[in-house]
């Protein structure tokens, strides 16, 4: 086992700045959306410590949009993390969608945000006695609706077909303008979530 930490996001574009200059002591890869795929790519890594990273949705006060979240059982981060909202990630293999449903999902878990990889990411360090932390970005927020049937998109090896889901987007006028609104907020929260990552990974000491 190497003494480089793993980072796992879905897509590249969440971490473009970073991929562009890893650092040397961090591997950095996009596994693609969703447990199978975040799993996958977890168990290709050979590290002394695990980083779910990338965008998720707010269930909670106090993760709203551009707010960093850390969920981690160690302390072992805690000297090298930047402030940030803590709290429970809730894993879901399929988007919640309206308001209801993440005041359900932060009922039913105690969560404050949700995304789709950061459990099974989470299953690997434990099986390796590894350390783990999720630190993600919120790009919609508790009250946010989304019109777009994205689960419908997704590819079995966690890759989108990105093509047919704008296309279906733009028939609609909510369509239109959720793509307008997620491609900000995602353009804003990976500015903050790489800007954080650098600050940390530039604190990190290898274990």
């Amino acid at each position: 086992m190497t003494k480089t930490i793993g980072i796992i996001c879905a897509f590249e574009r969440e971490l473009a700045a970073l991929i562009a200059k890893p650092p040397s002591h961090a591997r950095i890869v996009a596994g693609g959306i969703g447990a199978k795929a975040a799993e996958r790519a977890a168990r290709l890594m050979d590290c002394s410590a695990l980083i779910s990273t990338g965008y998720a949705g707010g269930l909670a006060a106090p993760a709203a949009r551009g707010v960093i979240v850390v969920d981690t059982a160690t302390t072992l981060f805690d000297y090298a993390l930047p402030q940030s909202a803590r709290g429970h990630i809730a894993d879901s293999q399929v988007m919640v969608a309206t308001p209801a449903a993440r005041a359900a999902l932060a009922a039913k878990t105690g969560a404050i945000a949700v995304d789709m990889e950061s459990a099974a990411i989470a299953r690997v360090a434990a099986e390796r006695g590894i350390p783990f932390a999720a630190i993600r970005v919120i790009t919609d927020g508790p009250d946010d609706t989304m019109v777009i049937d994205w689960d419908r998109y997704r590819r079995p090896d966690g890759s989108m077909r990105t093509t047919p889901a704008v296309l279906s987007a733009l028939r609609s006028r909510q369509g239109i303008a959720e793509l307008f609104r997620l491609w900000y907020a995602s353009k804003e929260a990976s500015l903050v979530l790489n800007a954080y990552l650098k600050q940390f990974l530039e604190s990190w000491k290898p274990l």
